[in-house]
């Protein structure tokens, strides 16, 4: 950002890298050492989309890394002679990372002159946002703000209110400005944020000019930001709305820290140290160690709903012996081992050259896979560094010999060191590829992504390409190729690294190819699937658990109900289906298990009387009884009609005339099947699925004339819902009458 005359500097808040909730506690400021992070200073997140494409997904995982992690610190700066972002420190509180890069010097930029790229949407909005602002200085239009505050904004929107300037509402500059912004951007002087309030002001009028907003709306929107300019500044400079990375920069900034003198930062990180126990106290200026702020949504941000279906894991027994299986935390142990009481340091971090030689042969691997152990044993605390040594860390003692409920937890722990780690332990700053690509979150949006395809698993050919595509989305499709083959050229491939060492630490396994994941007239061993273990399930699982996405676990076979049985069906996995089901009929019977299903479905709402009733078609002709007591009455008589005549069809050709639905069971289905799935649809999608359900024609309105008189609870929303989103204005408009007949039929009747 700009410097002014007296040197001072904006300070903006990006992400953590790493993966590592168990130790989101850890209170310890420590020097990280370089090679364990990218030299990327600041990356773009979305943390308001669901993971669809692998850039999202791998943007997604960076915002789980960013808040639940803890905040970091990037000093945006340019060097006075070159130009270019440059890192000059880093540093992490526990596993809270930060970094800092020199200010940019010199005369603040104009939203004329900006850089010509357009890598992503926001890139995109810029160069419209340049070629307009030059259009309108010719013709004599002044234009208050500069380029580094526009961009800014635009980063700020689309990372923490997952939004562009098209989609901006009644609210969001508040939030934005009143919130966000004094969390996430450190400022040092008041005045450095003189031109945010204008740079915001030309951004309205680039959207009224340029179509993204109405008059009507770009005018309230401008009357919202004339309220808040006023409180703006004040909003900045209180330290009750800062995060607490911005709580630690001020606190440099108090005591004189130069930020781009590295010795300095330094000297204060260990006199931090030195001070840790004072974290947390009353006492003027005291910096906790953990920001609540900065808990993240994680439904939010990988789309996800508030529950998922639910999951079968094996006895916590059984979980903790895989654990103590696993290669990598028994490497880690062995390194410990190896350190042994005291070993010394260079740097306050490596290994002396003979003792890495002396490492890698105890070990017997190779110097590479040492440093990723050593940084990896690091993070899972097996090691515990000192300012001139290492010795053994707490775990050593208790690992593998703990009881199962602790060996799970350091397990637990050990996928977020692994997470951590990730591929970032194998990328040199001075590396030119490595400035191209962007590794960080690329561990944990694959473990997502497995987690979320449950026992189907991903094909490893799949994995590769998210990868890929994930950590040059940053790039240009140039530059991202050349870094590609040029870090591959000397690494290796990143994704069969990532999950070489996730199958080490016993998180995921490889298995054949099946008929569904192979493309035709492919072959070899990239086709294999991949999945997750249980153990990385279960870890997986609590992560979520914790952050309000319920997961539920099935009980044993024997205990499970009709409505388990439903929930696995509502997960849309077949042969996770097939396998429950089946287990379930027979420890049942085929009748009482009718019985069940048919009478959850009876008492429960339109989703579940269409997962029950395809479960209980499942049962075949020995629930025939179940299915003609049935056709006694709503809600069930559509559904046993058609199952019915398909026993029927199945030993005649024609079906009975008792069983032919009538225009009301018709409606009843139909009414169903749109409250059952249009409700968790997005509009386009809602449009697409009325479309099917009600084309265009006379039969339609026919039906909705059935419909609003139905006693169907959901009948009201469900015409509703078809008035505001059917595609066919004369199918919209009928859906609309009907709603307010069914409406004022249910208000007379109560």
């Amino acid at each position: 950002m700009d410097t002014d005359s007296s040197g001072s500097r904006r300070i903006t808040e990006t992400t953590a890298r790493s993966w590592s909730l168990p130790c989101a506690a850890a209170t310890t400021l420590r020097y990280a050492d370089k090679r364990t992070c990218s030299s990327s200073a600041a990356s773009s997140m979305s943390t308001s989309t669901r993971p669809a494409s692998a850039s999202n997904a791998v943007r997604s995982a960076r915002s789980v890394i960013d808040v639940h992690l803890h905040p970091a610190m990037v000093l945006r700066g340019r060097h006075p002679v070159t130009g270019q972002d440059e890192l000059s420190a880093m540093f992490s509180v526990g596993r809270l990372g930060a970094r800092f890069a020199p200010p940019r010097c010199g005369g603040g930029d104009n939203l004329a002159v900006m850089a010509d790229t357009v890598s992503d949407p926001v890139e995109t909005v810029l160069k419209e946002l340049a070629g307009w602002a030059e259009q309108a200085e010719r013709t004599g239009r002044r234009l208050g703000g500069d380029a580094d505050e526009a961009r800014l904004l635009l980063d700020l929107l689309r990372d923490y209110l997952g939004i562009g300037l098209a989609d901006l509402a009644e609210g969001d500059l508040g939030e934005l400005l009143l919130e966000i912004y004094p969390r996430k951007i450190t400022v040092l002087k008041a005045d450095d944020v003189d031109g945010v309030i204008p740079t915001a002001r030309a951004l309205l009028t680039f959207c009224r000019d340029t179509g993204r907003l109405s008059t009507s709306k770009a005018t309230r929107l401008e009357a919202e930001l004339e309220e808040i300019e006023p409180r703006f500044a004040d909003a900045v400079m209180n330290p009750a709305n800062w995060g607490m990375a911005r709580s630690l920069t001020q606190a440099m900034s108090a005591d004189g820290i130069d930020f781009s003198d590295q010795a300095a930062v330094d000297r204060w990180i260990s006199e931090y140290n030195g001070g840790l126990s004072a974290l947390g106290t009353s006492g003027a200026g005291a910096i906790t160690p953990y920001d609540e702020d900065e808990e993240l949504d994680l439904a939010e941000a990988f789309g996800l709903p508030d529950r998922l279906p639910p999951l079968r894991l094996p006895e916590d027994g059984e979980l903790a012996e895989a654990a103590r299986a696993s290669v990598l935390l028994d490497r880690a142990r062995q390194l410990s081992d190896w350190v042994g009481g005291e070993r010394e340091i260079i740097d306050g971090y490596d290994l002396a050259p003979s003792d890495v030689t002396e490492a890698t042969a105890a070990l017997g691997i190779d110097a590479d896979e040492l440093a990723y152990v050593w940084h990896f044993a690091d993070h899972a605390d097996f090691l515990s560094f000192h300012e001139t040594y290492v010795t053994t860390g707490p775990t050593t003692e208790n690992w593998p010999s703990a009881a199962d409920d602790e060996v799970l937890d350091i397990w637990h722990g050990a996928l977020s060191a692994a997470l951590s780690c990730g591929l970032l332990v194998d990328v040199d700053a001075n590396d030119p590829a490595a400035r191209t690509l962007d590794f960080d979150g690329a561990g944990v949006a694959i473990v997502m992504a497995l987690f979320l395809a449950r026992s189907e698993g991903i094909p490893a050919a799949e994995l590769h390409t998210m990868i890929r595509d994930g950590v040059t989305a940053e790039a240009s499709p140039d530059l991202a190729g050349e870094g590609w083959r040029a870090w591959t050229e000397e690494h290796g491939d990143p994704a069969r690294m990532l999950l070489g060492r996730l199958r080490d630490l016993g998180a995921v396994e490889h298995h054949p190819p099946t008929e569904k994941s192979v493309p035709e007239g492919t072959e070899g061993s990239d086709d294999e699937v991949v999945r997750l273990t249980p153990l990385a399930t279960r870890a997986l699982l609590i992560q979520l658990e914790e952050a309000g996405v319920d997961v539920p676990i099935l009980p044993p076979v024997q205990e499970m109900t009709a409505a388990d049985l439903i929930a696995v069906a509502e997960g849309g996995i077949e042969h996770e289906v097939d396998t429950e089901m089946t287990a379930w009929l027979e420890l049942r019977g085929a009748e009482a298990a009718a019985d069940e299903l048919l009478a959850t479905a009876a008492a429960g709402g339109a989703a579940d009387r269409l997962f029950a009733t395809v479960l209980a078609t499942r049962i075949g002709a020995a629930a025939e009884p179940q299915w003609r007591e049935a056709l006694g009455g709503l809600p069930l008589r559509p559904y046993a009609k058609v199952a019915l005549a398909e026993l029927v069809e199945a030993e005649s050709s024609d079906a009975p005339a008792d069983l032919e639905p009538t225009p009301e069971d018709l409606a009843w289905l139909l009414t169903d099947a749109i409250a059952a799935t249009c409700r968790a649809l997005e509009s386009e999608e809602v449009a697409d699925q009325l479309r099917e359900a009600l084309p265009p024609g006379e039969r339609p309105q026919e039906l909705l004339d059935v419909m609003w008189r139905l006693p169907h609870p959901d009948v009201a929303e469900v015409l509703t819902l078809a008035g505001d989103h059917h595609p066919d204005k004369k199918v919209a408009k009928a859906a609309r009458k009907a709603a307010f007949k069914a409406a004022s039929r249910a208000s007379a009747t109560r």
